[in-house]
């Protein structure tokens, strides 16, 4: 057994059925939700600085990671009464990023977008407890 204990993405647990994964959710309060979203942009920025500093940056990742903290804050923006406090300090780390790595806001935009396809966005409030194979 693994245990998460995370915000996820709305097609988490379709992703782990299909895969034949057994996992544990709950449906987050609305307070829990702010907290989890807020601990969710950090964990994205914080792979997004990793990714960043890599010797071999890969560009594609990049933009993955960029697209997933972007998610993150228009989740944050529909949800959180102060969302201006959290996410403006975000935004110029995003935005110092993409600048740097020659990356186009419309290739992030992009990206976003077939990751919400592919993963859903972060409105069910699901929070991934644990998996087992």
């Amino acid at each position: 057994m693994q245990i998460h204990n995370k915000l996820v993405r709305d097609k988490i647990p379709e992703i782990l059925s299909n895969k034949n994964i057994s996992y544990s959710t709950r449906t987050l309060t609305e307070e829990e939700f702010e907290i989890e979203l807020q601990n969710k942009l950090s964990e994205e920025l914080g792979e997004l600085e990793s990714e960043a500093k890599r010797d071999q940056v890969s560009r594609a990742d990049i933009i993955s990671e960029l697209a997933d903290c972007i998610e993150v804050i228009r989740a944050i923006q529909l949800t959180c009464l102060h969302s201006s406090a959290i996410v403006s300090p975000a935004y110029s780390y995003i935005e110092e990023v993409y600048h740097n790595n020659g990356i186009a806001w419309s290739e992030i935009v992009a990206r976003q977008a077939e990751k919400k396809q592919e993963r859903g966005a972060f409105t069910e409030k699901i929070f991934l407890i644990s998996t087992e194979d």
